[in-house]
């Protein structure tokens, strides 16, 4: 980039403005670029450093996948078998192959469904191996760079081509009436927990320094230890499966015993391509469309990581994964003229902090999303202020005169506070991300913000209603100012 170049961007960029985030509490570093819609930049402040995405990464994410993959691209779960099945007195007499491709909606009712079809068709004994066959995606379930102790939660559970009920168990932890802790899982769900929490007040929870805190073990065991505060409700507890196949076997095996389908043989993973047989039964997952729509407006982590290693998959045509997932999504933007060659892409969800990306390289993408909307159909699928998704109930936001006016993916992590997507202002339609690191509040300062917006929500406030008014930033107050 030319010396003269930068230098006419710093002259668009307002001192003014960029003084304005010193107020922030903690001081955090903050990125920014508004556009028009053809490109043109009206402000900018440090638009080319690279940051954490965050869950704006979903945004490019939903991009490759609509221009790859197309809105109407399903994932399959299907039993198969790899000869012409037969059937003698109601008993199929070989390997049963159940072919996964890593759809992120499949429940366990789904697969009770697929079973009574097979039963419909005749099956009654299964008398050879059944074999989950996974081998659409290989490598790592989770990314390069994701938090380790934020593995065992469902917001991280693991991108497998093996889903079911999202990968997450739900159950809850409460106060017995003999003063112990009570962990509660239901009876179907074949986790083991071991609880050893005990039960404090938050004053001594605070003196002794003491958290909950989750181990994970082999096949799904885990170790749940540490201080709980109780509530006059049980606290709900939400654990990631950590070896998606071996929890899907006990399932499975449960589900045939219950509908009276007779196994004699064993459940195990199949790891390794093998072409595909007769198809017996076929369970096909909600479109591509109505699953970004989920992904971009709930952020969800599961689809996006799902889909980017899909990208890969079939860019690539081989399995797919968190490598060859991300130099996909560069081509394929690419193509469409957007540069991510000095990007890191590690995932398709934010969640790694590897990931590295400039409010410039966000708006460019967010330039081609919205230019190009009647081929990729996604501005609709974006969070709408106060009408859903991440912005629905965003304090920032929480005013009548920004209701429906912003729409746009969200993205934080600790001390990360992101943003991008595309605000009506009376001058017309404007093209923003900021990137903003290094935010703080110490717990001490909570109580002062209880009655209004704490230094990032009014940075936000700030930002959206001057460019509502003048489709251009003046200068930025923010709450500590």
């Amino acid at each position: 980039m030319s010396v003269l170049f930068i230098f006419l961007l710093a002259l668009v960029t307002s001192t003014a403005q960029a003084d304005a985030f010193d107020g922030l509490a903690a001081k955090p570093h903050v990125s920014y670029l508004v556009t028009t819609t053809n490109g043109a930049i009206i402000e900018q402040h440090d638009m080319l450093v690279r940051k954490a995405p965050a869950s704006t990464q979903k945004l490019l994410t939903a991009v490759a996948a609509k221009k790859l993959l197309g809105g109407n691209y399903r994932f399959d779960t299907q039993f198969e078998v790899s000869q012409k099945a037969s059937l003698k007195q109601g008993s199929l007499n070989q390997d049963l192959r159940l072919r996964m491709s890593g759809a992120p909606d499949f429940t366990r009712t789904q697969l009770r469904s697929m079973l009574k079809e097979l039963k419909k068709h005749g099956v009654k004994r299964i008398q050879g191996d059944i074999l989950i066959n996974d081998a659409k995606f290989n490598g790592y379930h989770w990314s390069n760079g994701q938090s380790w102790n934020d593995l065992g939660v469902c917001y991280t559970s693991p991108s497998s081509a093996v889903i079911l009920n999202r990968n997450c168990v739900q159950g809850n932890l409460s106060l017995g009436k003999d003063g112990e802790t009570r962990l509660f899982i239901p009876k179907h769900e074949p986790l083991r927990i071991e609880n050893t929490t005990i039960a404090v007040t938050a004053k001594e929870k605070r003196a002794q320094h003491c958290d909950l805190e989750l181990n994970r073990g082999d096949k799904n065991h885990y170790q749940l230890t540490g201080c709980f505060v109780p509530r006059q409700k049980p606290t709900p507890m939400k654990f990631s499966i950590n070896d998606p196949v071996t929890y899907f076997a006990s399932i499975l095996a449960a589900e045939l015993k219950s509908l009276g389908i007779q196994h004699q043989g064993s459940i195990k993973r199949e790891g390794f391509e093998v072409p595909e047989g007769q198809v017996l039964v076929k369970q096909r997952s909600a479109s591509l469309d109505s699953l970004l729509s989920r992904m971009l407006k709930r952020s969800d982590n599961l689809i996006a990581d799902v889909v980017f290693k899909t990208i890969g998959a079939v860019y690539y045509q081989q399995p797919g994964n968190f490598r060859n997932g991300g130099l996909a999504v560069k081509r394929v933007l690419g193509s469409a003229g957007i540069d991510l060659s000095e990007a890191i892409l590690a995932d398709g969800s934010g969640l790694s902090r590897h990931n590295l990306i400039t409010v410039k390289q966000l708006v460019d993408v967010m330039a081609y999303t919205f230019n190009n909307d009647k081929q990729l159909g996604l501005i609709n699928l974006l969070a709408v202020s106060g009408v859903d998704g991440t912005l629905q109930y965003r304090r920032s936001l929480a005013i009548d005169s920004l209701k429906g006016k912003v729409k746009a993916k969200t993205g934080s992590l600790k001390s990360v506070v992101n943003m991008v997507g595309v605000i009506e202002t009376e001058k017309g339609p404007r093209l923003f991300a900021y990137l903003v690191s290094g935010y703080y509040l110490p717990a001490k300062q909570y109580k002062q913000y209880r009655q209004k917006l704490n230094p990032i929500r009014q940075f936000e406030r700030d930002f959206f209603t001057q460019l509502l008014k003048q489709g251009k930033l003046g200068p930025i107050q923010t709450a500590s100012q």
